[in-house]
């Protein structure tokens, strides 16, 4: 039999054999972890042994980002998990490697990800990128979103150029018309765990190309591999998020556009009270926060400390997006 305790408090009641025990840190910190193994010999005497160990956990908060609804499946792997290499013997519900003969490596692993059980271990070169893919539907918009968990398990001898690629492709050859959605270079750090990624990118996505292709490749001319953990893959655009469908006599108009330093939105057939307004940079980060307290019709806000560059700006209503607007501010 074997009892658990963390810092001293039990935890989880006990244990036999080779069960595990799952225990919920909650938040981040340093913690003692310590196991006491009780063994009854024939005869009735009883051994005890204790091991303790001192873990680190690292927890970070989930992006509340734009996709509250996302076009792509079984981003977190957990679904029909398979641990091993992805299309010999290891499999993930919804995802292929690309092409079909491609030589780079994918590998599905059952172990703790980015949140939960379950991620993708990419392994590819220069000459031979790991692949990816599955069929999503994604309409026109002003902007795509991509966000997801990756992790650098190639440490310090991760290659030069590393850089995950997201894009669409028309069929699944590999000389198919494609577009390139967001590159993510990946140079100039080692491996500090599951890192949260997220960007908005100005790109309206082509509703012909219905094929979602990640890639990881690299520029070392040597084929050294790089090798990439990913997880929690989400992506959007506005049209494809869990968003209230406004009235066909709700409108909403911002200005002045581009912006210097004031922009006024104005709404009209919306009831703004207890509503929030959110200005997001370009990477999807929330920049501020403006609660709406009564019906008003319109709203004023300050960007003069805002670098000049692309923003958003998102109306939202009972937690629901309700609107969403780009403006440059120059």
């Amino acid at each position: 039999m074997v009892t658990w305790t963390v810092n001293g408090n039990p935890v989880g009641g006990t244990t036999t054999g080779n069960n595990n025990l799952f225990y919920d840190f909650g938040t981040s910190g340093s913690y003692t972890v310590c196991m006491t193994v009780t063994r009854t010999e024939i005869g009735g005497v009883t051994c005890t042994y204790t091991k303790c160990q001192t873990v680190s956990v690292s927890c970070f908060d989930v992006y509340n980002g734009f996709c509250t609804a996302t076009a792509v499946k079984n981003g977190n792997f957990r679904e029909g998990l398979v641990y091993g290499r992805l299309g010999y013997g290891g499999s993930a519900a919804d995802w292929l490697r690309f092409p079909e003969m491609s030589e780079g490596l994918v590998f599905v692993d059952d172990s703790a990800g980015g949140y939960d059980n379950g991620y993708l271990v990419l392994a590819g070169s220069s000459e031979h990128p790991a692949s990816i893919f599955q069929p999503v539907v994604l309409n026109e918009d002003s902007f795509t979103v991509i966000e997801y968990n990756r992790r650098n398990f190639s440490g310090t001898e991760l290659p030069v150029g590393t850089k995950l690629e997201f894009r669409l492709y028309d069929t699944t050859s590999t000389t198919a018309a494609n577009q390139l959605i967001y590159t993510d270079l990946i140079e100039g750090y080692v491996d500090t765990g599951w890192v949260a990624h997220s960007t908005l990118v100005p790109i309206i996505p082509n509703p012909d190309y219905p094929y979602l292709v990640v890639s990881l490749t690299n520029e070392d001319q040597t084929e050294n591999q790089s090798v990439i953990g990913l997880d929690n893959l989400e992506l959007c655009t506005s049209w494809t998020t869990n968003t209230s469908t406004p009235e066909p006599s709700q409108v909403f108009r911002l200005f002045p556009n581009p912006a210097t330093n004031d922009i006024t939105i104005e709404w009209s057939g919306f009831e703004a009270k207890n509503s929030s307004v959110q200005i997001v940079g370009s990477l999807g980060q929330i920049l501020r926060t403006i609660s709406i307290s009564d019906n008003s019709n319109r709203l004023t806000t300050n960007v003069t400390g805002l670098p000049d560059g692309i923003y958003f700006v998102k109306i939202l209503s009972a937690g629901r997006q309700v609107k969403v607007m780009k403006f440059v501010r120059q």
